[in-house]
């Protein structure tokens, strides 16, 4: 099965459809899982969002009027013109004629998981599918695109993956509980939904999040930690990204937590701390995550990048240092300015209550 990555304004490759799958832009995570082949005796599967829906995502933010689970709507244009030179970061539309429009959403909403050696789907969710051997799960709210790899956790180390973490086009973040070994009881939740229906708060998870075990005064929970950024749109600034860690208390008691929305969030942009959901940071101007996360000895590391020759600061405001940038890559066009990757670090528990140094 065909997979490509997000570069440029969209997938290197586009493959079949799958279950209403886009071009394929996740790339398949080889696990184990319980799928009762005895032809693949160590359940080998692979694991990846169904893709990226380039008729929705690929729109320019400066565009937008509003957005929506199911569709977005886009501002009258007409026979007029789009100066995309100013103010820089967005655009302005020039003798507009007619009315909004709408682009429904269709494609890459869901995850599939694939019998690594008959190529079989063998389960898969998403808004409607159909066609998996062992299980076709629908979820009602599951209408946004999944580019995004999938992380897969073996929480007991017993060999087999028994949760999985991804986000969404639309921010949502969900989990997926594959433990049970009989398929039919793998469950679906949406652990938290961070955007709004404003194109300022219509933010994108393009990369994979990591997860760590924690604990807090309420008891143990997973710290999935995740950043926003819309790389097909590297250069935008209508968008407030975000980076954020969110309390999953998933247990046998609580099987299904209510989902977390952005409000109930601690702000630890300009201060240290989180609460009983987690914490969120907002970025600076333009600057969008442009990678996966990873956390080692209780430091989370993610990478972001900024439309501005002169982005500065470090998570939490200047409590945290950045970890140095790199040279800058100047954009092909005159009217776009340079940009500069910067790596940024924090503790997974409470944003910046450690500086530890990055080497």
């Amino acid at each position: 099965m065909p997979h490509g990555h997000i570069a440029g304004r969209r997938c290197d490759r586009a493959g079949g459809q799958v279950a209403a799958g886009g071009p394929p832009c996740s790339q398949p995570a080889v696990e184990n899982a319980d799928i009762g082949n005895a032809g693949n005796p160590e359940n080998i599967v692979l694991i990846f969002g169904a893709g990226y829906d380039p008729n929705v995502d690929d729109v320019n933010p400066c565009l937008l009027q509003s957005v929506g689970p199911n569709s977005v709507t886009l501002k009258p244009v007409g026979s007029g013109t789009v100066d995309y030179s100013t103010p820089i970061g967005s655009c302005t539309i020039n003798n507009a004629t007619g009315g909004t429009t709408t682009r429904t959403r269709s494609m890459g909403r869901g995850v599939l998981i694939v019998d690594a050696f008959n190529g079989n789907v063998v389960w898969q969710v998403g808004l409607s599918p159909s066609g998996a051997t062992r299980g076709n799960v629908a979820v009602s709210g599951m209408t946004c695109s999944m580019p995004s790899d999938v992380t897969a956790i073996d929480f007991d180390r017993n060999g087999t993956a028994d949760f999985l973490y991804v986000g969404d086009s639309c921010a949502n973040l969900w989990r997926i509980d594959i433990a049970d070994t009989t398929i039919g009881n793998w469950q679906v939740n949406k652990l938290a939904s961070l955007a709004g229906s404003d194109v300022p708060n219509s933010r994108k998870f393009l990369f994979p999040p990591d997860a760590v075990a924690s604990s807090d005064a309420l008891g143990n929970f997973i710290a999935v930690l995740v950043g926003s950024g819309d790389r097909q749109h590297a250069f935008d600034t209508s968008i407030q990204d975000r980076f954020y860690m969110i309390k999953d208390r998933t247990s046998s008691t609580n099987p299904m937590p209510a989902t977390t929305t952005d409000s109930q969030l601690f702000d630890a942009t300009s201060s240290n701390g989180a609460n009983d959901f987690g914490w969120k940071m907002n970025f600076g101007l333009g600057e969008k995550d442009v990678g996966g996360t990873v956390t080692l000895g209780g430091t989370t590391f993610f990478n972001t990048n900024q439309p501005s020759s002169t982005a500065g600061g470090g998570a939490c405001g200047s409590s945290c240092s950045a970890m140095g940038s790199s040279s800058p890559d100047c954009a092909p066009t005159s009217r776009r300015n340079p940009v500069i990757a910067r790596s940024r670090f924090f503790t997974a528990e409470a944003c910046c209550a450690s500086t530890s140094s990055a080497r």
